[in-house]
């Protein structure tokens, strides 16, 4: 069952209900989707059948806090499948070492594929795993000292930093060894006047003329949305009218955000807090729905070349959950040579499908 959060795609509120008041926020989000949950598995009685949430990108977020809305409701779920995961909201808040640090192998799986790496290895895999062990050593230390870091210090990082993202020292001493996701995607190609895709790093398009510290909508400044999203969305409505049977005079919103985002409600009440969190980490409900029903297993998709949520800083949240160890082998990862929207590259489909498959046979074995 697909169903589309209210206000996207076919979704609208009832007439003389306010979307902002009653579903545009991330506890209001998971309200609206456990209750229509709920009603789906009692119409079509489906009580006893084995049950899996699958999210992307945001609903990654909804996906984890669902787990434990719906075990408190006694609706326990055999898995959760997460694709394009962010969990932790505060991460990317500016002082914080969190974000450069999940972002940098994604940079430099990008540099490498675009052969701005000094040295470029044969294996992508092999150099993401030296990648990893740089970000979480050298560069977190170096990170964690701040202003106090001794110039030194601060210019071999930044050495470092540039053999593997393949952008200048100069410029990476001058950002104070932190790597922006925008200036990235502006940066890594400026020589050729292209710019990166956000959603995936392996698209590439003309620099835009727009000042570099003027906001822009992401979803629509981006050559990997525009190189796919026609596609998507043809593809998807010619299914619903031909395959389904569906058909719909409503417009179909397939990008909502410029409207939704300014109103949605980021405050979420967690477990363990008697307060709603002004910035949501639903990494600890997932936590919390883990410890309450060990037999749920948890499968983690990821596109190397997805900047806008970058697999090492879902690897670093899943690590710092203070999972037991057997509850962390109820974890699994997977990786795809594509990005945010793994799907739409036919090598990477063809592999999900098959550890797809595989995840959802190990979970409802008893």
């Amino acid at each position: 069952m697909f169903i589309d959060a209210v206000g996207t795609g076919y979704s609208r509120a009832m007439p003389g209900i306010d979307p902002a008041k009653s579903f545009w926020g991330v506890d209001q989000d998971v309200d609206s989707f456990a209750r229509a949950i709920t009603r789906y598995i009692a119409v079509n009685e489906r009580w006893n059948a084995p049950k899996f949430l699958f999210g992307e990108s945001y609903g990654t977020t909804r996906a984890a806090a669902l787990a434990l809305r719906l075990h408190n409701q006694r609706i326990d779920l055999n898995g959760v499948v997460l694709l394009s995961t962010i969990l932790n909201f505060s991460d990317g808040l500016s002082g914080r070492d969190e974000g450069p640090i999940g972002l940098l192998p994604t940079c430099a799986a990008i540099s490498w594929y675009h052969g701005r790496v000094a040295d470029r290895p044969e294996q992508l895999s092999a150099f993401l795993d030296e990648v990893r062990t740089f970000a979480i050593g050298p560069y977190a230390r170096a990170l964690a000292k701040g202003d106090r870091i001794a110039p030194d210090e601060e210019q071999a990082v930044a050495a470092q930093l540039s053999r593997y993202t393949g952008l200048p020292v100069a410029y990476l001493v001058q950002s104070h060894l932190r790597i922006d996701m925008e200036r990235f995607r502006s940066e890594l190609l400026r020589d050729k006047g292209l710019i990166t895709g956000r959603f995936d790093g392996r698209f590439i398009g003309a620099a835009s003329r727009i000042d570099e510290s003027v906001a822009v909508d992401p979803a629509t400044n981006d050559p990997a949305t525009a190189g796919v999203s026609s596609a998507l969305l043809t593809t998807y409505r010619d299914y619903l009218s031909h395959k389904v049977g569906f058909r719909s005079d409503l417009q179909y919103r397939a990008l909502y955000n410029s409207v939704i985002e300014p109103a949605w409600d980021m405050h979420h009440r967690a477990p363990g807090y008697g307060y709603p969190l002004s910035s949501p980490n639903t990494a600890l409900d997932l936590a919390s729905a883990m410890r309450a029903n060990p037999t749920m297993k948890v499968f983690v998709m990821n596109g190397l070349f997805d900047l806008a949520t970058p697999f090492f800083g879902t690897e670093y949240d899943f690590a710092h959950m203070q999972l037991a160890a057997g509850l962390r082998d109820n974890v699994r990862f997977g990786y795809y040579e594509t990005g945010h929207m793994a799907y739409v590259d036919a090598s990477a489909l063809s592999a999900m499908k098959h550890d797809l498959d595989g995840f959802y046979a190990g979970a409802i074995q008893p």
